[in-house]
C-alpha cells in the first residue's frame, strides 16, 4: 500500500508537468503569429485521382505557407482561403468553413473570408451562425 502512495505522489506531478507543458507550449502562437484552428482532413475516397491530387496539393501548399516565417499573413490567408474554395467546390463543407475561418483570422480586415464562412453555414442549414457571420462580414 505504501508503494502505491509513493508512486502516486511521484507520478502525479510528472503528469501535471507534462500536461502543462504540452497544454500551453503547443497551443500558444509565437509573437506575430495567429493561432489557427485545425482544418479537418476530408475523406477523399471515391474521388477521381485528378481531384484528389488537386485537394492534396492545395492542402500541402496551405500547410507549407503556414510554416514559412517569411510569408506575410496576406499570402497565408490567400493560400488557406484557396484551400477553402477547393473544399467548398467539392462539398467538403466542414473543412471549407475551417479554412475560411483561418483565412479570416489571418486577414481580419477582409470581409470575404467571413462571408464565405457565412455562406457555408447557410448551406449547412445553420442559419443563426450564417446570420452572425454575414453581419460580421458586412461590418468590415
Amino acid at each position: 500500500m505504501k508503494k502505491n502512495v509513493v508512486t502516486r505522489r511521484f507520478i502525479m506531478p510528472v503528469y501535471v508537468c507534462i500536461f502543462l507543458f504540452y497544454g500551453t507550449a503547443y497551443g500558444v502562437a509565437r509573437p506575430g503569429q495567429v493561432e489557427l484552428i485545425e482544418i479537418p482532413h476530408p475523406d477523399l475516397k471515391g474521388l477521381e485521382q485528378v481531384v484528389v491530387d488537386q485537394l492534396q496539393k492545395g492542402r500541402l501548399d496551405a500547410e507549407n505557407i503556414q510554416d514559412n516565417p517569411e510569408a506575410d499573413n496576406k499570402l497565408k490567408a490567400l493560400t488557406v482561403g484557396n484551400l477553402g474554395h477547393l473544399y467548398h467546390t467539392y462539398d467538403f463543407l466542414d473543412a471549407a468553413a475551417a479554412a475560411y475561418f483561418n483565412a479570416s483570422l489571418l486577414q481580419p480586415e477582409v470581409y470575404r473570408w467571413l462571408y464565405c464562412v457565412a455562406f457555408v453555414a447557410q448551406k449547412q442549414g445553420d442559419f443563426p451562425k450564417a446570420l452572425e457571420y454575414y453581419k460580421k462580414a458586412r461590418s468590415k
